[in-house]
Order: C-alpha cells, then structure tokens, then sequence
C-alpha cells in the first residue's frame, strides 16, 4: 500500500506489470496514472474489506492456489537441487 505522499508509486506499476491485483489509497495522483486498473480505498478502515473483495473476486484465490502449490515448490526446489549436485 502506497504511502499518502507519493507520487506515482513503482509498486503499483510493478504489480500491475505483473497481473497482481492492486488495492491503494485513494490518491488524486495514483487515480490519474492508474485510472481503473487498480481498486482504491478512501478510508483506511474500509482496506481489509476491499482487499477481500479484490482477492475473493474473479477466482484470483483460486489461480494463485493453481500456480503457487507447495507441491510444484517442492518439486522445483529438489529438481535445482538435484541439478546442483549432478554437476559436482
């Protein structure tokens, strides 16, 4: 979550290169650069539940469960092991 005084926050540019979703403050200067591309609060206390809502929304939950599993993780991690040591 960008501070209120920046700019144009790279974070946010970072994440929405990346096709995260992005949930910020609601800043004249970050609605100008980022328009409707990022889900913007206004009040501090009404984060956690956009937050929710961009995370729950669109199966986004669902996709990160898919791409990120302990078990790929698991089997990259070995795989970069096993590549190591053979090459010793």
């Amino acid at each position: 979550m960008p501070g209120r005084a920046e700019e144009v926050p790279r974070t946010i540019m970072e994440a929405l290169s990346s096709g995260l979703p992005v949930v910020c403050s609601e800043l004249p200067q970050v609605r100008s650069a980022f328009g409707d591309s990022a889900a913007y609060v206004s009040e501090e206390n009404a984060f956690g539940k956009q937050l929710l809502d961009v995370l729950g929304g669109d199966g986004y939950l669902n996709r990160v469960d898919e791409q990120f599993s302990w078990e790929k993780t698991v089997k990259k991690t070995m795989s970069m092991v096993k590549g190591i040591v053979d090459k010793k």
